[in-house]
């Protein structure tokens, strides 16, 4: 009977043939069946010859510091800056002499140290395999000294920061609870913050989660109350009561508290905090031919220090 016959058959009749073409394979010798050896001998198992790119984090805090060039002989690299002078100019009779005032400032001792990325492949492996040794390392190893970068410049900052705030007012970070998400309230309070110190707030880092709570305010979405579109152009915000929006995904929550932060500016547009680069992305290779090896090693040397630490108000909240 053709299977195209079977269109014809009842509901019985259909089940009965189905059972014996079941029945015609044998189930113990047959390749067609996967399980058997022969069948994985004569359809072995392939893999896809490119290797799919990683999933990559948004790396992005680290280019937003001040940066100092220090390519140059020395161990460390200390910074000046000048502190706030005297309020206000004082009164002086015609007959009295004039008093003088201490010119006072602060300094900020960058230690650069060597971070590092390493991998190294056998001549047999690079052989064998249908892998871009060569290709795939030097993407690693640039992305982990950008990750590392970043991920110092994000501990640094929060470290350094002089004030903190949470969401609703709360004074700690085991006072928040569900309701206690991310806000434009949030933002603005870190605005006032660093406004009061002086400083033009500029930058917002946060989080994935804290984006997604900000982003669900019904007024972001509303034009007309909130004032402009530009707020969620390219589904993601760019520009907040004049404070540039960044998103990284190294502000990860801690027990239920994620904690972004809102950065100022100096008068003379100094950032927040300073990178000193004594040393450049540098990848180097290596043959080692008594163990037959081909090695990648690629290093930077740089440090992170805050220079303005009025100038960060770290923003914490709560995350599901």
């Amino acid at each position: 009977m053709l299977l195209a016959e079977m269109n014809f058959l009842n509901n019985e009749d259909i089940k009965m043939a189905r059972e014996l073409l079941k029945q015609a394979f044998d189930t113990t010798n047959g390749w067609i069946y996967d399980t058997s050896s022969y069948a994985k001998a004569v359809a072995p198992a392939k893999y896809d010859e490119m290797v799919k790119s990683f999933e990559e984090k948004n790396l992005i805090v680290a280019s937003l510091g001040e940066q100092y060039d220090f390519r140059q002989p020395g161990r460390t690299w200390t910074v000046t800056i000048d502190a706030e002078p005297g309020s206000a100019a004082a009164v002086v009779a015609e007959t009295d002499a004039v008093s003088y005032t201490a010119i006072t400032n602060r300094q900020v001792t960058f230690s650069p140290s060597t971070k590092y990325a390493a991998y190294q492949a056998s001549y047999e492996q690079m052989q064998d395999g249908f892998l871009n040794f060569m290709e795939n390392a030097s993407k690693k190893i640039g992305y982990q000294l950008s990750w590392k970068k970043d991920s110092l410049a994000v501990s640094t900052i929060i470290a350094g920061a002089t004030t903190t705030k949470y969401a609703n007012s709360k004074s700690l970070a085991t006072d928040l609870n569900s309701t206690d998400v991310f806000s434009r309230e949030l933002v603005l309070e870190g605005r006032k913050v660093v406004g009061k110190y002086y400083y033009n707030p500029s930058e917002l880092v946060i989080g994935r989660d804290q984006e997604a709570d900000l982003l669900n305010e019904g007024s972001i979405y509303k034009a007309n109350e909130f004032g402009t579109r530009s707020a969620i152009s390219n589904g993601l915000i760019g520009n907040l009561y004049g404070v540039q929006i960044y998103v990284s995904d190294l502000i990860v929550a801690s027990s239920n508290v994620a904690k972004g932060f809102l950065m100022g500016r100096s008068g003379s547009d100094e950032a927040a905090f300073g990178v000193a680069v004594a040393q450049d992305p540098m990848m180097e290779t290596k043959r080692d031919i008594e163990y037959r090896q081909q090695k990648v090693v690629g290093t930077e040397r740089y440090d992170i220090k805050v220079i303005h630490p009025n100038a960060i108000c770290v923003l914490g909240s709560y995350v599901a």
